[in-house]
């Protein structure tokens, strides 16, 4: 961040680090991040520092109403914090199930979609129905992706995802529809195809349309570099 636009001006700023990702925010919105190999943070009897190293090296500028917490805030405390109030989270983008599959398989399901900013959580809701007068789940969830085991074969489903977070809710998120297989049968086509492009993350998205998303289980030695077709680990 180039501090030289503010001089003689207050700026929030926020750093975390949740064991793998460091972020710094300025004035309620991040700015860079870094990704490490899972470590804790070690501890030391000496004194924490801060605007200085050591004793010299001093930071030149005022500092005030200095926090320290035990753990690593999320996007939309540290806002509140800048701002005072909570913004309504972002949108999610659907993912899984892609939008009109037609040969997801059950009985278990699994929902995915990008995480949205300002975002605590999210509720899904899936109705056999595009106006969602027949819902048959009606859940939240601090994850973004959610697995279920309440779908019928040979069935028409719908589904969308909204935002939650301490300010509010935000919009709903389109509705996408997907059919599942009947009872016996084995679709034709793949029942997983991960194009591995996601280039970052632990979640690899399954865009057969069934829903079958794959979890690297540990990353520390994985990397995303070029492939055949866009990228790969």
């Amino acid at each position: 961040y180039n501090y030289s636009g503010d001089l003689g001006e207050w700026i929030h700023v926020a750093a975390t680090f949740d064991g793998t990702t460091s972020r710094i925010f300025v004035n309620g919105t991040e700015d860079v991040s870094a990704s490490y190999a899972p470590f804790n943070i070690g501890t030391t009897s000496g004194d924490l520092v801060i605007g200085a190293v050591g004793t010299i090296q001093r930071f030149n500028g005022g500092i005030d109403d200095l926090r320290l917490y035990g753990r690593a805030l999320e996007v939309s405390e540290i806002f509140e914090l800048f701002d005072g109030e909570v913004p309504l989270p972002g949108v999610p983008q659907l993912v899984a199930p892609a939008n009109g599959a037609a040969s997801v398989i059950v009985p278990e399901v699994q929902f995915l979609w990008l995480a949205s900013e300002f975002a605590l959580g999210y509720q899904l809701q899936l109705a056999t129905d595009p106006g969602f007068g027949q819902i048959i789940l009606d859940t939240e969830t601090a994850d973004i992706s959610l697995s279920t085991d309440v779908l019928l074969a040979d069935t028409d489903y719908f589904w969308r995802v909204r935002s939650l977070n301490t300010g509010g809710s935000s919009d709903w998120s389109e509705i996408r529809s997907f059919s599942t297989v009947p009872e016996g049968e084995t679709p034709d086509g793949p029942v997983g195809h991960w194009k591995m492009d996601e280039g970052s993350g632990n979640i690899l998205v399954d865009h057969s349309g069934n829903g079958n998303d794959a979890t690297i289980q540990n990353t520390i030695g994985v990397t995303w570099t070029q492939g055949v077709m866009g990228l790969a680990l």
